[in-house]
């Protein structure tokens, strides 16, 4: 079935689901400038959930149920309770700074993997260590390379992700 876009709101960029079945939504208003965080059961009715980025969000994402969120500025949040409130996450370097806010993040079940375009990381809110996948030389890749997307396997417990010159890295966790 076709579910509307929140009142006021021209389309939906990123969409993430919560345990309980709550869908999060992230919506451009109808002159495409800003953008809004809402929460729904995915019959068209949403509730706007309140962020300290409102109207600046580029990214949204949620892994073990923790709600994460990037804003124009490079600032990384998250919420353990629901998007009842978000918090500042102060233990990374600014996000990759661009109109898109990049990030990615899975989890592996206990651990969540957060690829920063330039570094990937591991961890959870407020507590990341550097989780840099290596060459097979196990020289670092160049700092100009950035990471696209990153995929967890289930099945063989390995990371994957790839760069902009075209490699695929696979790495065991943890």
């Amino acid at each position: 079935n076709r579910v509307p876009n929140p009142q006021g709101c021209h389309y939906t960029t990123e969409m993430a689901l919560h345990s309980d079945g709550t869908i999060f939504i992230l919506s451009y208003d109808k002159d495409n400038v800003e953008t809004l965080l809402f929460q729904g059961d995915g019959s068209g009715t949403w509730t706007p959930v309140p962020t300290p980025v409102d109207r600046k969000i580029c990214k949204l994402s949620i892994a073990d149920d923790i709600i994460y969120l990037s804003d124009k500025s490079g600032n990384f949040y998250y919420s353990t309770d629901k998007g009842a409130t978000f918090n500042q996450d102060t233990s990374l370097p600014k996000l990759y700074i661009t109109s898109t806010g990049v990030f990615d993040i899975v989890s592996d079940g206990s651990t969540q993997h957060l690829n920063a375009q330039y570094k990937i990381y591991k961890g959870q809110y407020n507590s990341w260590t550097d989780f840099t996948p290596r060459k097979g030389s196990g020289e670092l890749k160049d700092e100009e390379e950035i990471f696209g997307r990153v995929y967890y396997d289930t099945v063989d417990d390995r990371l994957y992700s790839g760069d902009s010159e075209g490699y695929i890295y696979a790495v065991d966790t943890p």
